[in-house]
């Protein structure tokens, strides 16, 4: 079966899965999870990893969004739009593999938190691709450590096989996850 929806959506993905091979973390085993999404063969693809981090330290990081580019390799630039009390209108750019173009697409960004969990939801607007839906949920876990959970469901509109999209799907919160622990750890 052939997914027709959102050239957004497995470029996202893309973009998130880095430009290369992006090494494990061998100490912090990532939790990757694949659920069916009603009415799609596309999955939602989930990780969780615990972090040896200070959630404030994390956390700011997550809610940096012009810092995205920072650990997840293929965004090229990440532009705050738009700011109210709990929306954030994020546009980014994407650099997609293979010399195969760029693509952009505006993210609104609902940020709810308190002193101990942070969650983002996000959704896309619009752009030259189409459906995208994140969730990053962030929770303190002790004084220095805290567990992050990210999950991702983009659908193309491009001819993709769907087992093609769930594997990158995959690829792209792992990358994700890695990512912001490597730049979690450095001060």
């Amino acid at each position: 079966m052939v997914v027709r929806r959102s050239v957004l959506g497995l470029c996202a993905a893309l973009a998130l899965r880095g430009s290369g091979a992006v090494a494990q973390v061998p100490d912090l085993p990532l939790r990757v999870a694949q659920e069916p999404v009603a009415g799609s063969p596309v999955r939602r693809a989930s990780v969780v990893i615990d972090l040896p981090t200070a959630f404030p330290r994390v956390a700011a990081h997550l809610l940096n969004f012009q810092g995205y580019p920072s650990f997840l390799r293929r965004f090229r630039s990440a532009r705050v739009v738009r700011r109210n009390r709990a929306d954030t209108d994020v546009y980014f750019e994407v650099e997609l593999p293979r010399s195969l173009g760029t693509f952009w697409f505006l993210h609104r960004m609902t940020v709810r938190r308190s002193a101990d969990h942070l969650v983002i939801q996000g959704a896309s607007q619009e752009g030259n691709a189409g459906l995208v839906e994140t969730l990053v949920d962030l929770r303190r876990t002790g004084e220095n450590t805290c567990r992050f959970s990210f999950s991702l469901y983009a659908v193309p509109t491009l001819p993709a096989h769907p087992d093609s999209v769930n594997r990158v799907l995959v690829s792209a919160v792992e990358g994700g996850a890695q990512g912001l622990h490597r730049i979690s750890r450095t001060p």
